[in-house]
C-alpha cells in the first residue's frame, strides 16, 4: 500500500475501523472531523510480507514505513556523537516514537481504550510494532532504515532470479542488485534536493521583479532560467568535472 507503485496506492484506511468509532464519539462531543488528526498517523507505505529463500534469507513482517527529509539545520551542526550519518539516524529513531505518541493521543479521546485502540493496532505490524523511519539528509545520506530495506529487497529479487537462473553466486547477485537500488535511490535524492532548491530560489522576491511576478512569489522569469541553464552548462574556465558529475539530457 501506499507509493506510487502502490494498490492502492495510498494508506489512508489504515485504521478506518477504530477511526470510524473515534468519528462517531467526536460527533456526539463536537463538530470536529478526526481527519486532520488522522493525518499524522498514517504511512509513506505498508510493505507486505516478505520470505525469501536465497542463501541469505530474511523475513519482512508486514511493516508500516514512513519516509522522511532532513534539512539543513540545526540538527547537523548540534549533533556531537561523531558518528557516521548521525542526524538523519537520529531523526529515524523519532518517526517511531511519534507515531506510537500520537496513537496513544487518540486511544485517549477514544476513551483510553488499550485492548482494541489505534496503539494496539500500530503494535501488529512490524517487529513488536516499530514504525520504520528511513530518513534522505541534506547531503544525500541514508539512515539505517534504508540499508534495511535495500537489504530485504535484495533479498527478494536475488530469490526470484534464482528461481529462474541456476546461478550459484548469490552473493554477486544480491550485491548486483544493492547496487541498482542505491544508485538508483542516490540519484532519486540528489535530484529531488536540487529541485527543492530551485523552487524556494523562486519563494525570494527579487526587489525590483515585475508587479507580477511579486504577486505569484513561485513565478521565474524566462531569463533566470536561461541564465542558470547557461551557467551549468558552460562553466566557468578552470573548472574540472569530478568523475561522477554528469549532464542530464532532460
Amino acid at each position: 500500500m501506499g507509493g506510487s507503485n502502490g494498490r492502492p496506492r495510498t494508506c489512508k484506511d489504515l485504521f478506518s475501523r477504530i477511526s470510524y468509532r473515534l468519528s462517531q464519539l467526536e460527533e456526539a462531543r463536537t463538530q470536529k472531523g478526526t481527519s486532520k488528526v488522522l493525518q499524522h498517523i498514517i504511512p509513506d507505505i505498508v510493505a507486505k510480507d516478505i520470505d525469501t529463500n536465497a542463501d541469505a534469507p530474511s523475513s519482512f513482517k508486514r511493516t508500516l514505513i514512513d519516509v522522511k527529509t532532513l534539512s539543513p539545520g540545526d540538527a547537523y551542526p548540534d549533533d556531537r556523537t561523531g558518528d557516521s550519518n548521525a542526524a538523519v539516524n537520529a531523526r529515524q529513531v523519532r518517526v517511531n516514537k511519534d507515531y506510537h505518541k500520537k496513537a496513544k493521543d487518540l486511544d485517549i479521546r477514544l476513551g483510553g481504550d488499550q485492548q482494541d485502540g489505534f496503539d494496539a493496532e500500530l503494535s501488529t505490524f512490524g517487529q513488536e510494532g516499530v514504525v520504520l523511519g528511513p530518513v534522505v539528509g541534506a547531503f544525500g545520506e541514508m539512515s539505517v532504515h534504508v540499508d534495511l530495506l535495500a537489504n530485504v529487497i535484495a533479498d527478494a529479487l536475488t530469490a526470484e532470479h534464482l528461481s529462474y537462473c541456476s546461478d550459484r553466486g548469490s552473493k554477486t547477485v544480491k550485491a548486483y542488485y544493492r547496487l541498482v537500488l542505491y544508485r538508483a535511490w542516490g540519484h532519486t535524492a540528489h535530484r529531488g534536493w536540487a529541485r527543492l532548491m530551485l523552487d524556494r530560489r523562486g519563494l525570494v522576491q527579487a526587489p525590483n521583479a515585475p508587479r507580477d511576478q511579486s504577486q505569484h512569489p513561485r513565478a521565474r522569469s524566462g531569463y533566470d532560467e536561461e541564465a542558470a541553464y547557461d551557467s551549468y552548462m558552460n562553466p566557468e574556465p578552470g573548472f574540472q568535472p569530478g568523475p561522477g558529475d554528469s549532464v542530464d539530457a532532460d
